[in-house]
């Protein structure tokens, strides 16, 4: 387990969340997917065994089982911007891109978290690396969050969830929050292949994890 972040809103803990195949029958080595989670220091729990297990109260929790694992193929998707325009997996090939799910246009953990990558985006261009944005949201509402923030990079818009069944963001149709997608990221390169996932709850940190994991993949 890596260690976390003190911030001064808290501690951010980064768990590697191992699946082991052989649960579902299949062999080979487990795969790895990171997951980020802001605590506050007063509800850290006791870490026992090298496992941290804070208490968050008031979110429900999601299983992580189905996410694109790295080594996964992008889907193929074709999904409208916030100009109308129609953008197409496809116009991904041959680049590094970053595919990051946010919950809803407009709300306060979606705006910090744009704001971060809007801020490093010559960063992320210094590293060949496309920031795409995808949402449940209409071209209308990411429009307006766009033009808002000064955001210039493309906000998908996905208001049917087709595609984001397809990235395993579409929350359980029971869930309070079902209309809207998990904060969930993919690293992408230029091969169409996941490198690195990302189950995202510090929002404000999300930007730079990404940059360093660019760093370590020899990108910036």
């Amino acid at each position: 387990m890596r260690s976390g972040i003190m911030t001064g809103r808290g501690v951010t803990v980064v768990f590697l969340v191992r699946r082991l195949l052989a649960m579902a029958g299949v062999g080979g080595r487990p795969h790895e997917i990171e997951v980020e989670i802001a605590v506050p220091r007063h509800q850290v729990a006791i870490v026992r065994r090298g496992v941290a297990r804070p208490r968050i109260a008031g979110r429900r929790r999601h299983s992580i089982a189905h996410m694109l694992d790295p080594g996964a193929r992008v889907p193929v998707f074709a999904l409208p911007d916030q100009d109308g325009r129609l953008v197409a997996s496809t116009a991904l090939a041959g680049h590094w891109a970053l595919l990051w799910w946010y919950p809803k246009a407009g709300s306060p953990g979606c705006t910090i978290e744009g704001q971060e990558l809007r801020d490093q985006a010559e960063q992320f261009q210094a590293a060949g690396c496309l920031i795409v944005g995808l949402s449940f949201d209409t071209p209308e509402e990411n429009k307006a969050w766009a033009e808002e923030q000064g955001f210039e990079f493309p906000l998908l818009s996905d208001v049917d969830h087709s595609v984001g069944r397809l990235f395993a963001v579409e929350r359980d149709p029971d869930d309070q929050y079902a209309a809207f997608p998990l904060r969930v990221s993919y690293l992408v390169d230029p091969d169409g292949v996941v490198r690195k996932t990302y189950v995202v709850a510090g929002v404000q940190e999300h930007a730079v994890s990404v940059l360093s994991t660019l760093a370590e993949l020899g990108r910036a």
